[in-house]
């Protein structure tokens, strides 16, 4: 029996229909033999004889608009796009001559995929798995979902098993405080707000609910800003100052009147949350900020147990619901949400006391793949490439790390440059990688290799099914 070859046709696009037009097909990197991707892939090639089956396919994840119930997580998609017979060895090391079946129509496959520019399919009487996608490809049999979804620890779970979105939901109702933190572009805030509608607040209607707020911090932002301060105030044209609440404190006070007003049983649960959400929050002064609020803000001392007395307090006369002798303290439906740049080197580390009272969640661009799906359908697979290939170059960089991954964010930019990489390259990833690399001695040859990376655009590499689910 003939061996079976699955070859991918993707050179920053899809060159499949010129393959067959031709009748031949490419391996790629013409000009670049000493490419260690080249050298492993040549040995696969190397494989190849005259009457063995090529078969050119596409690997992608999915989330949405799948054939079966995938309970919500990414599947592995791999879309067979031609089949035919090796005619002839040109022997260039790059160049096959192949007889393509016109006739063949397209079919999409899944979970048993891999992303490889030549995969060898295994011997099908080994291999059952093997001997279902051979059917699947030359004897039009359709796949039996069930089967592979047994294999798919990612996918064979109950319908009630806790999502990812229900872990932050869960996460944040028992700390009360968490950090959303990771690489740039990572889709945080954005995530932020997902969360604090799955909490209760309606996303439609975040920034129009008294349930909901945000700011974002930055080094000029202080205690008078957050908690309370002095204001300059014109009375008949003459300016003076008065006490008045900061954001955060407003907020607290209309938490705590609709925690009051409650007339049921006492549950947190039963109590509408509020949801109060810190962009940047590593970038201004916390200590300078919060102030006395330390104390409040730990989870174990919500409520009035955790009331202080703030430094305007002297000055309570009744303005904003302040009275003198009042004490302030942060309402148990109060949550907090905040995002951070993990590498963000314009701001000191974050404060070790506030570390304790928040619960830090790592946000990975690998996990955030699904912000492709706005991108056009027949592009997307190309933009998951590059993001991949590149980061995976950056983790391999010495000094460098997951917290420097480029996040899927960057990408969707690609919407408004017409899809031209280049430009994506050279105005926004580029530079943020001279940042990563400034002041190292060998910054122009690293900087290459990542450039290299971005531009692989086959399905090669060493990405395995995991990169996207």
């Amino acid at each position: 029996m003939s061996n079976i070859f699955l070859v991918g046709a993707n050179f920053g696009k899809d060159v499949s229909k010129d393959f067959i037009k031709k009748g031949k097909w490419e391996l790629g990197w013409k000009g670049n033999e000493n490419h260690k991707q080249y050298r492993s892939m040549l040995r696969i090639f190397n494989q190849v004889n005259v009457g063995d089956d090529l078969v050119i396919k596409s690997t992608y994840t999915r989330k949405n608009g799948l054939p079966f119930d995938n309970h919500g997580k990414f599947v592995s998609v791999m879309k067979i796009k031609a089949i035919g017979k090796v005619t002839k060895l040109v022997g260039d090391g790059h160049t096959l001559l192949v007889d393509w079946d016109k006739s063949f129509k397209e079919r999409e496959w899944f979970f048993y995929t891999e992303r490889y520019a030549m995969w060898k399919l295994p011997n099908i009487e080994n291999d059952e798995k093997a001997q279902k996608l051979y059917n699947f490809i030359f004897k039009d049999e359709e796949q039996e979902f069930s089967y592979f979804m047994n294999f798919d620890d990612n996918i064979n779970q109950e319908v009630d098993e806790v999502s990812e979105d229900d872990i932050y939901v869960d996460s944040l109702k028992s700390s009360h405080n968490i950090i959303l933190h990771g690489a740039p572009g990572t889709g945080k805030t954005y995530l932020a707000k997902q969360i604090a509608d799955m909490i209760g607040c309606s996303i439609g209607e975040l920034n129009d609910s008294e349930r909901f707020d945000f700011v974002q911090f930055h080094p000029n932002y202080d205690y008078s800003d957050f908690v309370e301060g002095l204001r300059p105030v014109n009375h008949n044209g003459t300016i003076g100052f008065e006490r008045r609440n900061g954001i955060f404190m407003n907020f607290c006070e209309k938490a705590k009147i609709s925690s009051l007003d409650y007339k049921g049983p006492q549950k947190s649960s039963d109590i509408k949350p509020y949801v109060f959400i810190i962009d940047e929050i590593n970038r201004g002064d916390i200590s300078k900020i919060f102030g006395e609020l330390f104390f409040s803000i730990d989870p174990s001392y919500r409520g009035i147990r955790g009331a202080v007395t703030t430094q305007f307090s002297n000055l309570y006369d009744g303005t904003d619901g302040k009275n003198l002798g009042d004490k302030f303290y942060i309402p148990e439906n109060v949550y907090i949400i905040g995002t951070m740049n993990d590498i963000d080197r314009s701001v000191d580390s974050f404060d070790f006391a506030m570390r304790r009272r928040f619960r830090f969640i790592e946000i990975k661009a690998k996990e955030r793949l699904s912000m492709l799906e706005e991108l056009d359908e027949e592009k997307r697979e190309e933009a998951e490439f590059r993001l991949l290939n590149l980061n995976r170059s950056i983790s391999a960089t010495e000094g460098l790390s997951e917290s420097y991954h480029v996040g899927p964010s960057y990408f969707l930019k690609l919407k408004d440059l017409d899809y031209n990489y280049d430009a994506l390259w050279s105005d926004y990833i580029k530079p943020l990688l001279i940042e990563y690399l400034r002041g190292s001695y060998d910054f122009q040859e690293i900087l290459g290799n990542l450039d290299d990376a971005y531009n692989t655009i086959d399905d090669t590499g060493d990405a395995d099914e995991s990169d996207g689910q």
